[in-house]
């Protein structure tokens, strides 16, 4: 304390050094080796001044309020923190804050003052945090496999080795952020404070997912492994391939029984599937935490570590489907601190990681955490010469790159790995799942053909093996695939044989699910509104039987649109408001920008203009709240339109285009920017400003040459032909009306080649 007295000139210096003061007194009244003791003597020599000592003190307070986190050290370079960790939710607390940036934020308020930024001349200062992945898994296995983590403190000290497992290495770099401009004068360079197209508009409708994943059953939570699955079976049998509604009734009727209400063990089997049901197949995730909630309570009182594991996991993902990430981690967290690991066995270390992989996967933000420490479970599995746990993570990480980091190529090369070893083990079930997965792996890569063959060996084994559940889905995923190839025929073939299998087993969920496909195939590929109506209205009346909300909100959605296909505007109009009621009441945001999208393009076919400028602009409100670019570009290009075609406004029009053509750029979105250079074409025509038409009409034909798409070459053509002959330039409008008449014969478009011939005879 004596080399910061000279700095003490005022009463506010005066207040901080007695502050300090009191701090220290604090920390050594721990005694002489207390890791804050030594990280004192450590920076003794850099504390030079009052404001250096009110940096250390607050950066100290701040990380020592994390419960079981202490600072051991701090090293010179980047401001290096050494935490020791010593309890599971501290250590779950630091890396949430971590990950979310709250961490940076903390330090930030520590490290940063006013008079900070007056002697570096700067305007702001950033501080980054880094936590490295592999130092927080080490001290997860740490903490999962010593007595610390299970509460016991009377752990021996000599186990020098173990105790370092458990310490992260905090990295906090400190420099002026490289979008603020230094003060004028300044000089001081960054590095050196561094311290370490169409004509028609398309409205976007929301749609399910066009692949089903072939794993059935009640689904428990991800973070569970294949013992903790075990553990769940109950004495109340159910069918899945039961209308979920009669399970949950049946349930509910044994849960209220007498002798379930003094049986406790009981109790907690029924709380887990009918949070599992509310969950997985009636998607009431409030009514499924209030299950989950009565499991753990339950298991506390049972003092079942495992039960409290499942409960705690369960919490876990519900909260991570309802988008509370910090909860989500927390419970997660949790499970794995109750999960009996011991040191001395490796396959218990690889399931450490896999369940901490698992619980970070519940999160979209931490899916590259996740695969590392995926990765690292794959290794462990891999030098004990465990296939069985190998298989399990190719499936895991298979789905994670598919699913989460839309990696379709690197997934593909897991599941073909699962599948090696699946037949290796002789697994039949996990070769189904491969090939069912490589489908899907395939799909997403647009390889439609080679999807296609995956799937029929899917269906092939789900017929062997006579689960009809896994052969309505093997049947779909074909149905899909023969879609995409336009082979719409034998596409309807196999969703009408599904939707077969699905009636024989009472599954009105996957009847509901396959209206829903027949009625998209019938109005977007067969252009038959008539037929398409018919199946929504099926899909309808299940999904209000099966009390699925969701369902019926988007049954509402696709009633709506074959409704317009079908020019019943009015009908359409009502079927979108019941939309947007639902979405409304479900606080869904983005179904509510499509509903009152859609509902903007039935008042317009109406001619209700007012109205339809009105929910339209209600649309870009939410999309631009949300920060929903993409939703935002579409609605542009819909009010563009509007005021082009129905209120005769093209200068309005072209200021909405030349937004909608910013995003377009932004997003890398070749199809729009190619829209949008057709649609200013046509806006400028429309101002007389043909120079600009022409320029606009020029960029619009070439990116069609470039994507190859011979109907946008034609309007293109035509278009330039039109701005040519209103600028007077009569040989090159008919060179290129010649030029859209050659791409017309040879694509067999008749329509365009009679429109061409009268264009070419007015010439």
């Amino acid at each position: 304390m004596e080399q910061v007295l000279p700095s003490v000139e005022t009463p506010d210096d005066m207040l901080d050094f007695a502050s300090a003061l009191e701090t220290i007194h604090t920390v050594t009244e721990s005694g002489d080796e207390s890791p804050s003791n030594r990280l004192l003597k450590q920076i003794r020599a850099r504390t030079k001044n009052i404001t250096d000592l009110k940096k250390v003190m607050k950066a100290i307070q701040i990380l020592e309020r994390l419960k079981g986190i202490r600072v051991t050290k701090a090293q010179e370079g980047s401001l290096i923190f050494y935490l020791q960790c010593t309890d599971m939710s501290g250590l779950g607390d630091l890396w949430f804050k971590y990950k979310n940036g709250e961490l940076d934020n903390l330090l930030h308020s520590s490290l940063v003052s006013e008079e900070t930024l007056q002697q570096l001349h700067a305007e702001c200062i950033s501080v980054k945090s880094t936590i490295n992945i592999e130092d927080f898994r080490k001290a997860l296995v740490y903490l999962l496999t010593t007595s610390s983590a299970k509460g016991d403190q009377h752990r021996s000290t000599d186990v020098q080795d173990e105790q370092m497992t458990s310490e992260l290495a905090l990295h906090t770099s400190v420099r002026p952020k490289d979008i603020q401009r230094l003060r004028a004068g300044s000089k001081l360079s960054t590095a050196s404070i561094r311290s370490g197209a169409s004509h028609e508009s398309t409205r976007t409708t929301h749609s399910t997912g066009t692949s089903q994943s072939a794993d059935t059953g009640y689904a428990t939570a991800s973070i569970l492994s294949e013992d903790d699955r075990s553990s769940l079976k109950s004495a109340f049998k159910i069918r899945d391939d039961e209308d979920p509604q009669v399970n949950l009734n049946l349930l509910v009727a044994e849960l209220n029984t007498p002798a379930v209400k003094r049986n406790k063990p009981q109790q907690f089997e029924l709380y887990c599937q009918i949070g599992d049901l509310y969950r997985t197949k009636l998607h009431n995730l409030q009514s499924a935490l209030q299950y989950y909630q009565n499991m753990l309570e339950c298991s506390q009182e049972l003092s079942d570590k495992s039960k409290q594991a499942n409960a705690y996991s369960r919490l876990g993902v519900t909260y991570g489907l309802l988008d509370e990430q910090e909860k989500a981690f927390r419970y997660n967290m949790m499970a794995l601190s109750f999960h009996d690991i011991r040191l001395e066995r490796d396959t218990d270390i690889c399931v450490a990681y896999k369940k901490l992989a698992s619980s970070l996967a519940q999160s979209d933000q931490q899916a590259s955490d996740a695969k590392t420490t995926y990765e690292s479970a794959l290794a462990v599995a891999m030098e004990i010469g465990n296939k069985t746990q190998q298989m399990d993570i190719y499936l895991e990480l298979g789905d994670l790159h598919r699913e989460q980091l839309h990696e379709p190529q690197k997934s593909h090369k897991y599941y073909t790995e699962m599948l090696a070893l699946a037949r290796d083990l002789g697994r039949k079930d996990k070769e189904r799942q491969a090939y069912n997965r490589l489908g899907l792996a395939c799909g997403d890569m647009q390889d439609y053909e080679t999807a296609l063959e995956w799937h029929q060996k899917d269906l092939n084994m789900s017929q062997e093996s006579g689960d009809k559940t896994e052969q309505i889905a093997a049947h779909q995923n074909i149905a899909d695939s023969y879609m995409t190839l336009g082979k719409l025929d034998l596409a309807r073939s196999h969703y009408q044989s599904a939707k077969t299998i699905a009636m024989e087993t009472a599954n009105k969920t996957r009847q509901m699910d396959i209206y829903l496909k027949l009625g998209d195939l019938h109005r977007k590929q067969l252009h038959e509104p008539q037929e398409s109506h018919k199946y929504y209205t099926e899909m309808l009346a299940l999904a209000r039987d099966l009390g699925r909300k969701d369902m019926e909100s988007l049954a509402y959605n696709r009633l709506g649109l074959a409704c317009e296909d079908m020019q019943d505007y009015e009908a359409a109009l009502e079927w979108n408001k019941k939309y947007l009621k639902m979405s409304q009441e479900s606080g869904e945001k983005t179904e509510q920008m499509t509903a009152k999208t859609n509902l903007g393009a039935s008042y317009k076919a109406l001619g209700k203009l007012d109205l339809a400028r009105s929910h339209y602009q209600s649309a870009m409100t939410i999309a631009m709240e949300t920060g929903n670019k993409t939703r935002q570009m579409d609605i542009y290009l819909e009010l563009g339109d509007l005021h082009r075609e129905q209120l005769h406004e093209p200068q309005e029009s072209h200021m909405y285009y030349t937004e909608m053509l910013a995003l377009a750029r932004d997003l890398g979105r070749k199809d729009k920017e190619n829209q949008a250079y057709n649609r200013l074409g046509l806006a400028c025509w429309e101002m007389q400003d043909y120079e600009a038409a022409l320029e606009w009409s020029k960029n619009f034909l070439k990116m069609c040459l470039e994507s190859g798409d011979k109907t946008e070459q034609i309007t293109a053509h035509q278009n330039i032909a039109a701005t040519c002959m209103a600028l007077g330039k009569l040989d090159l409008a008919r060179s290129h009306y010649q030029s859209a008449m050659t791409i017309a014969m040879e694509t067999g478009n008749k329509q365009k080649q009679e429109d061409i011939a009268m264009e070419l005879a007015n010439l």
